[in-house]
């Protein structure tokens, strides 16, 4: 008799809980979706956006908790955190400016990955901006919170000299 009381305490403690999250104000709710990326032709500009604004926090909320980075030089950083502070370091370098020339996006599902160019601008305080080129393969899963990526592996690109 109690445990079946208490199974039905705890039942009603967990839809007390969901009716308490699902009358969240809309103020509240919308730092919620800014957790993943709602729709995947939207990453490209999310991901500029939080680059030239240095909001370190949504750009690596836009990757998996274990989500891992593959850089071009044979290190990975495992897991958000990981993620964040490699963003960190650029943001402190100076003023970051990203722009997306080509955006290839697939999904099936909850499947999904994206193949894009970018550039990325660096400009240390008075100084001349340092400028990345680079390719990226993401692989992204879709959660309640949103598109998560999974997996984010770039290369560089050499700087091209013919104006394209």
């Amino acid at each position: 008799m109690i445990s079946v009381m208490r199974s039905r305490l705890v039942q009603l403690v967990a839809v007390v809980a969901v009716l308490l999250a699902l009358a969240v104000p809309a103020a509240a709710q919308s730092s919620l979706t800014s957790v993943g990326i709602t729709e995947l032709e939207d990453a490209p500009r999310l991901f500029a956006s939080a680059v030239a604004e240095g909001d370190i926090r949504r750009l690596s909320s836009y990757y998996d908790e274990n989500a891992v980075l593959f850089a071009p030089d044979g290190e990975a950083a495992v897991g958000r955190d990981s993620i964040a502070r490699v963003y960190a370091r650029n943001a402190q370098a100076g003023e970051n400016r990203m722009v997306f020339r080509q955006v290839n996006i697939e999904s099936e599902g909850t499947r999904g990955s994206i193949i894009w160019v970018w550039e990325l601008s660096i400009t240390p305080r008075g100084q001349a901006p340092v400028v990345i080129t680079g390719r990226s393969l993401l692989y992204l899963v879709k959660t309640p919170f949103g598109w998560k990526i999974l997996f984010d592996m770039f290369q560089l690109l050499p700087v091209s000299t013919s104006g394209q």
